[in-house]
């Protein structure tokens, strides 16, 4: 791994004073995101039938963590230091956002630990992989001193995604809203917000049409019907949650999702304007 610091839960390792590195008995690895198929052999025969296949396994990584020894030369972590990173890590409330932050090549040894000589990068960049983990952390302690922590993150799935993608339009009757997307996973995306802002149109559908499942014609594309004017109806797809709406009865209850590549949203023959904001991240299929 060339990194030298993480964001994790949207605070970073450096943040306190801390570096990436490798003690003298341990080494960073990462594992799991191995494709199981489910397939039987036919009899008489050498072959195997394929019938599907899972990701039966999360990523996990191991690595360590020191304090910077380009900040300071006392490597010893005090109670006070180990509970500002116990509280920050050691999480009961659900997996966070995480992506490593990489360096340059290049190393500096001493007695017990390895770093990486690492550089700024742009934590916008388009190339930064995200994934929804957990950490563990237990104390690595030499000589009885604590000098560092051995991690273990493990995330909630095979693969990682790209930082967070917003797109907006207006639609009508006449006026479609079209967009790519470029996914590496085998499965529909589902945004983690839609921004529907109606204005005076009160009874509406939005569909895909590049979602074969959710169609007008088959009474699954996204509806509602009688909205007050001028409100704000806000979608979080995957945990199936909507705010903005008074009466659940006037929605089907069909969330808005997407395909990989081609994507275009309409109102069908419904009449009127909708301001839509579609916030969703991409499947990227890295072990960093």
């Amino acid at each position: 791994m060339n990194a030298t610091d993480f964001c994790f839960d949207q605070n970073y390792l450096s943040d306190f004073g801390c570096i990436i590195a490798s003690f003298g008995d341990s080494s960073d690895e990462v594992s799991g995101g191995t494709t199981e198929y489910d397939s039987v052999k036919a009899p008489n025969s050498d072959k195997f039938k394929f019938y599907g296949s899972q990701y039966n396994e999360v990523l996990t990584w191991s690595f360590s963590v020191i304090k910077n020894p380009c900040i300071t030369e006392n490597m010893e972590f005090s109670h006070k230091e180990e509970r500002k990173l116990m509280k920050w890590l050691k999480r009961t409330d659900g997996y966070k956002w995480f992506k490593f932050v990489e360096g340059s090549y290049g190393q500096t040894v001493s007695n017990n630990y390895v770093i990486s000589l690492g550089t700024e990068v742009n934590t916008n960049s388009e190339e930064d992989i995200y994934y929804q983990v957990k950490v563990d952390v237990k104390p690595h302690r030499i000589g009885g001193r604590t000098l560092g922590y051995d991690l273990t993150i493990t995330a909630n799935c095979a693969y990682g995604f790209t930082d967070l993608i917003e797109k907006s339009a207006s639609i009508t009757s006449s006026s479609t809203f079209k967009f790519n997307v470029d996914t590496d996973a085998n499965e529909y995306i589902y945004p983690e917000k839609v921004i529907i802002k109606n204005g005076t149109t009160t009874s509406f559908v939005l569909e895909n049409t590049y979602d074969s499942l959710h169609r007008i014609n088959l009474d699954t594309a996204t509806k509602f019907s009688s909205i007050p004017t001028n409100s704000t109806l806000t979608l979080d797809c995957e945990n199936q949650i909507i705010t903005g709406l008074n009466d659940p009865t006037k929605f089907n209850w069909y969330f808005p999702r997407l395909v990989d590549r081609n994507n275009e949203f309409s109102m069908g023959t419904s009449e009127g304007k909708l301001n839509v904001t579609i916030q969703y991240r991409e499947a990227r299929m890295v072990m960093i």
